[in-house]
């Protein structure tokens, strides 16, 4: 069993106690990225851009089975510790432990002190933001949570009801709920309330009344000690005599029961389980602040080495796609690569999980610009989930790429009504702004955007549409103040940019806002 230490200088050791480093740094850098990579593998196309980037593609493949060499010159009778395999390398897990926690020896240490020579601009990005996620992140966002820290134990309880239907409605709403929850973590979940009750418990409780035709719905979130209100929402639903469990005001009130303990598990004490950790993770990156990218690859990161759940790896891989659009690289091939190897193994971990499948459809498209695959992979997603508001955006956008705006538009409105309650409903806003201005409602368009940066002033999605269609609504003293709101968040641009292919507005480049330009 081998030990790799990465605080420090990078260190490998054997069962004897013997260090078998490698000597060159482009050596120890493959060892690096391999040792931070989920699972410990990555493409070699990808270690090549990380550290040649400025080679071609022969020079770049050759300096990398030079250091594969050396590395397994240095591990010596350990040398089939690192494995190549249809064009991927790898660590087998089995037969090594990484070490990247403080030791006595260690004590203040940087981590892959002495990499900083390698002067690679891809290598020293993916330094930078290793080392950032290496900081807590209570260190780095002033929470207070403890890593380790339980999840609440979640009762479903389903209130006395007076009618079979009742009954039957109320069974189905939580098992609803506890499906959505079981895809975002390992939410312990109960259908009895325990005697004595813990501390970390906390209550999911259905009452409906049938009056009529209506049906009349209220959930509450309560603490199980005190019986404290956390959460409550009611809705009446118009009836048709049959029990409206597939209707969309039910969903949406399925998507904020949600909500509701999710956004419970990333406060007080839960923020430091896996599942807060990523819903906390989610909120930093609908932030869109490049600080706290970095938080939330940490948390996710952290996430996932305590529990291994798709769902974290399909949201880093939604971070990398978001850093594409918001952080302007000039080569956003490294990230494209990063974002489609971690949905990948999402996928191969949880094929049938609603939220990976949703956010795979966008690396599809946004990526590999498949919107057929995109729709294919949305489509799963709604039949295993049929509230899940991601799943129904980019079934919106595969039908935009595929030309079906009007069925594009009737999608995105009902992802919007599904993630009302969402703390990122301005996402779903920007989408029905895309979508209203691909039918031609620009007016609608506007209003959509309007609403988001009445919630995000600075969205850059937001700026870049409106300036064409105010100037497409002949509101030319709104489009100015829209072109510099949108230089401030973008030093620099000019409308020749929405001439360049690689900037991100694709749907927009499909409509005639484009002439208004």
């Amino acid at each position: 069993m081998l030990k790799i230490y990465l605080l420090g200088p990078l260190r490998v050791v054997d069962a004897g106690g013997s260090d078998i480093t490698p000597l060159g740094k482009k050596t120890q850098g493959v060892l690096a990225l391999l040792a931070k990579s989920p699972g410990h593998r990555r493409a070699r196309s990808w270690i090549q851009d990380k550290l040649w980037s400025d080679r071609g593609p022969t020079q770049g493949a050759a300096s990398l089975r030079q250091c594969l060499t050396e590395i397994r010159k240095a591990f010596g009778a350990n040398s089939d510790v690192l494995c190549s395999a249809n064009g991927f390398l790898s660590l087998d897990t089995k037969a090594f432990k990484i070490f990247d926690a403080p030791q006595e020896s260690a004590s203040g240490a940087e981590l892959f002190e002495g990499l900083d020579d390698i002067r690679d601009a891809e290598f020293e990005h993916w330094l930078r933001d290793i080392r950032a996620e290496h900081i807590p992140a209570a260190t780095q966002n002033g929470s207070s949570h403890v890593a380790g820290a339980p999840m609440p134990t979640l009762v479903l309880l389903e209130e006395p009801q007076q009618e079979r239907s009742e009954l039957l409605f109320a069974a189905d709403f939580n098992g609803q709920v506890s499906h959505s929850l079981q895809e975002a973590g390992n939410i312990v979940m109960l259908l009895f309330l325990p005697k004595p009750v813990q501390q970390d418990t906390i209550v999911l409780s259905t009452r409906c009344l049938m009056h009529g035709t209506d049906w009349h719905v209220e959930v509450r979130l309560t603490d199980g000690r005190s019986d404290r209100l956390l959460w409550r929402a009611g809705r009446r639903i118009a009836g048709s005599g049959h029990i409206p469990l597939e209707s969309l005001e039910v969903r949406e009130l399925v998507r904020q029961a949600v909500t509701a303990v999710l956004d419970h598990c990333c406060r007080a004490s839960y923020n430091g389980s896996p599942a807060g950790q990523a819903f906390l993770a989610q909120k930093l990156i609908f932030s869109l602040d490049s600080n706290h990218f970095i938080q939330a690859e940490h948390l996710l990161s952290e996430a996932y080495s305590r529990e291994p759940r798709a769902t974290y790896l399909a949201w880093k891989s939604f971070l990398r796609l978001t850093r594409i659009v918001e952080e302007r690289r000039e080569d956003p091939r490294v990230l494209q690569r990063d974002a489609l190897e971690l949905i990948d193994l999402a996928l191969r971990e949880e094929p049938n999980n609603s939220t990976v499948l949703a956010l795979a459809a966008q690396a599809r498209l946004l990526v590999e610009e498949d919107p057929t695959s995109c729709l294919h992979l949305a489509r799963r997603s709604i039949d295993l989930d049929p509230s899940n508001p991601m799943a129904w955006g980019y079934h919106a956008l595969g039908q935009v790429h595929v030309g079906k705006a009007k069925d594009a538009h009737l999608s995105a409105l009902r992802a919007r009504y599904l993630a009302q309650s969402s703390p990122f409903v301005f996402w779903w806003d920007m989408l029905c702004c895309v979508t209203a201005c691909n039918v031609g409602e620009f007016e609608k368009a506007i209003d959509f955007a309007e609403k988001v940066r009445a919630i995000v002033p600075a969205y850059k999605p937001a700026l870049r549409y409106l300036y064409p269609l105010y100037r497409a609504n002949r509101q030319f003293e709104q489009a100015d103040k829209a072109l510099l709101r949108l230089r401030d968040a973008e030093p620099g641009f000019d409308p020749e940019s929405y001439e360049n292919p690689n900037y991100p507005v694709s749907t927009l480049r499909k409509t005639r806002l484009i002439e208004h330009v």
